[in-house]
């Protein structure tokens, strides 16, 4: 079927038991009818921008939890197509993006016991594969109060003083309302704290996130910090 596909893109997915081996059907007599090997996965993605995601590997089981609407690894491919996914911010969710997000949410959930397998041929890029957030239109976000360039340098030398390690440190972005998946980390504190902080200027990094609400979250972790409170004061 997929030979026979003359389409220049296409996702393959499979959420089954050994789906990293397409592997191994259930015979009459409940055992397993030895599958697709390694060799013959790689050559279903043979093809023009075909990619293959499986649940879990050859030798493993695609795991569903008691009581869990779907199973571990459809849960999180779901997620991800939702907008939990991490992205670039141009409105557009790729096969990497996908991938990127379920992956290693599936390996931490099950305890290392699944791992999802990604194989892909001539691929020619990252390609979309959904709208972000499911293409719903956001009314664009209120700019940032003008600020001096003084109080926005205040502010970030504080942010990279407590939170060393970026705007996901204790989560304080997220809990200022942000949304980590509108900025671009690069795993450098100050970096990101000054990339973060211009996006924000100009409106970006989350519907709900401001300036204030940051600070905000900032007492909320250091009540007592005088420099906080005074650029409260000054929102």
């Amino acid at each position: 079927m997929l030979a026979r596909s003359h389409a220049q893109r296409l996702v393959v997915l499979l959420d089954a038991c050994h789906s990293g081996g397409v592997g191994s059907l259930k015979g009459p007599n409940g055992g397993l009818v030895p599958g697709y090997t390694e060799k013959a996965l790689s050559r279903l993605a043979t093809g023009t921008g075909r990619v293959i995601i499986a649940s879990s590997r050859a030798d493993e089981a695609s795991l569903e939890f008691a009581g869990a609407k779907n199973s571990l690894f459809t849960q999180h491919l779901v997620d991800s197509l939702r907008g939990t996914a991490r992205t670039p911010g141009d409105g557009v969710i790729r096969v990497f993006d996908v991938f990127n997000h379920a992956g290693p949410k599936v390996g931490s959930d099950s305890l290392g016991r699944q791992h999802p397998v990604f194989k892909a041929s001539q691929m020619e890029g990252n390609f979309p594969v959904a709208l972000d957030r499911g293409g719903v239109k956001f009314a664009a976000p209120a700019p940032a109060p003008h600020l001096p360039t003084d109080d926005w340098k205040r502010i970030e030398d504080i942010l990279v003083n407590l939170y060393p390690t970026g705007p996901q440190d204790q989560e304080i972005w997220a809990r200022a309302g942000g949304d980590l998946s509108r900025l671009r980390l690069t795993g450098r504190g100050r970096v990101d704290w000054f990339a973060a902080l211009r996006t924000l200027r100009q409106g970006g990094g989350g519907a709900c996130i401001s300036a204030d609400a940051l600070i905000r979250a900032g007492l909320d972790d250091f009540l007592h910090h005088q420099d906080l409170q005074c650029l409260l004061g000054v929102l």
